[in-house]
């Protein structure tokens, strides 16, 4: 949604929007972030032209109420690695 509204739209660069919802939390909880070789990785894989739907009966999670169900954005996320390790593919 974020990179829909703002990034898309012009308002923030995609540099901003990465150092304020990744860089800079990673920081002010002390947690090492970016990537570096011999490092595990821990990043997630978007593609930022694929555009979806969001829909709640699709979440991996028992939380299914969302005030954006309905809403087309772009960023499907592809997948995920954690320390390393790929814990979440998109089935498409």
């Amino acid at each position: 949604i974020l990179y829909t509204k703002l990034v898309k739209m012009g308002e923030l660069s995609l540099e901003k929007l990465i150092e304020l919802m990744s860089v800079n939390p990673a920081k002010r909880f002390s947690l090492e972030s970016g990537i570096a070789q011999g490092k595990p990785a821990n990043l997630t894989v978007i593609d930022l032209n694929e555009e979806y739907e969001i829909k709640s009966e699709s979440f991996l999670s028992k939380g299914r109420a969302t005030p954006f169900e309905g809403m087309k954005v772009f960023g499907r996320v592809k997948m995920t690695f954690a320390k390393g390790n790929l814990v979440y593919k998109d089935k498409e």
